[in-house]
């Protein structure tokens, strides 16, 4: 394997992990090892440094620019528009990978992981850098591919975020400042947003009156990408008896909880909104060709799964699931909101159709989730008529049961009795966003446990062997541990029957209990389980299974029993 070293600028010197070591060198030796044109870095870029930013510290301070060492010498870490005003120096080094764009924040990333936080202590964080490079070698893998078949994108393959990587393959070599326009905020009706909108047809009286909503609406943006819908009578129509929402974030069911047997099936679009774009022919007015390029990309995807190419397959995979969003992203040379709506309602209008011919085929409406639904009766007849239509591929997949909090908290089971889907809370994860913040997962799999085979909530978290399967964590802002504000990034914590409170502050006041009795874990390895309180665990399992079933004892009464 090609050699490899994770290194962290750091107050005082540079944080080094290579062979198996970790140590704080200073710059003159950290220099000599750079000089290596086959090494690759891995790093994070420091405090609000871009993963450009700290590159050109790091080849800076390697080539012994007097103010870049000064600057490594002072306050930490060091002010952005400083670095950027560093003379740039040529790297003697093959590439650097940040490893910011892969995994995001590191102490996030570390509570995703199960391992213990760094804490700040830059030796803990280069050897957490180096632990994590090596568990991401396949996204850097899907990374490299990206850059052999399209190698005009350089160093973005290592330094770019996501949107901005896609964006970069598929401007073909031009760079986002060439082909950016400004775009004035508008007000505009759907109709004429749309191209022939009457292309949209129903014969159900209720989508008819669903379409008519957004068709009749309007549609504004500013020059922040800031989108919005305004439907002409409400934004919660009623189809099939169920209630829709529309808006900006796609068409999505207000479902009750409960246990929805089946058969049931569903009906997911592959690749939406990157779809649309090619059969629709979306394109903003900079990139003419976009959904041509889009297309192309789509191509090669399909013919890598056929191969069973998993690397190149998941490698297009990651630039076409990421295209629509730089449609309104307002620093992208894709900009264009209009064209951002343009993808988001042909998309409402066109599952819209799929749920009319469900309906008029003698099927019901179960849910609806942007980018499919779930019905139950057999949809082939009206699926393959509207895939016929659209020229958009339908995936199918039978359901035994749901249950289900919400359109986005569900357990999902085949017609074998096998679990096929997890979403939201029952998939361990948060049900607003996972990227901030994680439940515990014993939590998830206790309540999976006692509604799909009927075992009991306590036994289940006894079972559970790791320690993080009992961790909660969250970003920490305006937060406070006790009586002590919370200075790190992340705070991870389990409950215990003997703990401090975690508060939410505003304007130096509490304004709310994020946890009672938190205890915290830095370092799972390290932690005695036995301060755990699994009572409270066993009572959030049996908070979630109520709110399926929509009982308040029950379950809950055997529950206790079984903790004795």
């Amino acid at each position: 394997m090609p050699p490899s070293v994770a290194i962290l600028p750091a107050a005082g010197g540079c944080a080094v992990h290579a062979a198996g070591n970790t140590r704080l060198l200073p710059w003159v030796v950290v220099a000599q090892l750079l000089d290596d044109p086959a090494l690759t870095v891995h790093t994070v870029a420091p405090g609000d440094l871009s993963p450009w930013d700290g590159e050109r510290l790091l080849a800076a301070a390697a080539g012994s620019d007097p103010a870049a060492l000064a600057l490594l010498a002072g306050a930490w870490p060091p002010p952005r528009h400083l670095v950027q005003e560093l003379p740039r120096h040529r790297r003697r080094w093959l590439r650097t990978v940040d490893l910011g764009v892969l995994i995001g924040d590191l102490d996030a990333a570390c509570c995703r992981a199960g391992l213990a936080l760094p804490g700040g202590d830059p030796l803990r964080e280069v050897a957490t850098i180096a632990l994590l490079a090596a568990r991401e070698s396949g996204s850097q893998a899907v990374r490299q591919r990206l850059l052999d078949e399209h190698p005009w994108i350089g160093d973005s393959a290592w330094l770019a975020s996501t949107g901005l990587l896609a964006e970069t393959v598929v401007l073909q070599g031009l760079r986002r400042d060439q082909v950016r326009r400004e775009v004035p905020p508008a007000v505009m009706p759907v109709r004429e947003l749309l191209h022939a909108p009457e292309r949209f047809r129903a014969t159900r009286p209720d989508v008819q009156a669903a379409m008519a909503s957004i068709l009749d609406g309007e549609v504004r943006w500013n020059d922040r990408g800031h989108l919005s819908l305004r439907p002409a009578s409400g934004s919660r129509p009623v189809v099939g008896g169920v209630e829709l929402t529309c808006g900006v974030g796609g068409l999505h069911s207000a479902d009750r909880p409960g246990v929805v047997d089946g058969p049931l099936t569903d009906l997911d679009v592959a690749s939406y909104y990157p779809s649309l774009i090619a059969s629709d022919g979306i394109a903003p007015p900079q990139l003419p060709d976009f959904p041509v390029r889009v297309g192309t990309l789509m191509a090669r995807r399909l013919a890598a799964k056929r191969a069973l190419d998993v690397i190149a397959s998941n490698a297009l995979k990651y630039v076409i699931n990421s295209l629509h969003g730089q449609l309104g992203n307002r620093r992208s040379g894709l900009f264009s909101p209009p064209d951002a709506l343009r993808v988001v309602l042909t998309g409402q209008l066109r599952l819209l159709e799929l749920i009319d011919g469900v309906l008029a085929a003698g099927g019901a409406l179960i849910s609806a989730n942007t980018d499919g639904i779930v019905v139950r009766g057999d949809p082939e007849a009206p699926a393959g008529a509207w895939e016929a239509r659209t020229g958009l591929t339908l995936e199918r997949t039978p359901y035994h049961r749901l249950w289900r909090t919400s359109v986005n908290d569900y357990i999902a089971v085949g017609m074998d009795g096998t679990v096929v889907k997890t979403k939201g809370r029952f998939a361990g994860g948060d049900d607003e966003d996972a990227s901030r913040h994680a439940a515990a997962p014993i939590v998830a799999r206790a309540a999976l446990e006692h509604l799909v085979h009927g075992r009991p909530l306590a036994t289940v978290a006894a079972e559970a062997s790791a320690v993080t399967d009992f961790a909660l964590w969250r970003r920490a802002r305006d937060l406070q541990w006790g009586d002590q504000p919370v200075e790190r990034a992340v705070i991870r914590w389990v409950v215990g029957r003997r703990g401090s409170a975690i508060t939410q502050i505003a304007a130096g006041r509490m304004r709310s209990t994020v946890a009672a009795r938190a205890i915290p874990l830095d370092d799972p390895a390290g932690f005695d389980a036995t301060r755990i309180d699994q009572t409270w665990y066993v009572a959030e399992a049996q908070a979630l299974v109520d709110r399926v079933l929509g009982t308040d004892q029950g379950t809950k009464q055997e529950s206790l029993l079984e903790m004795g």
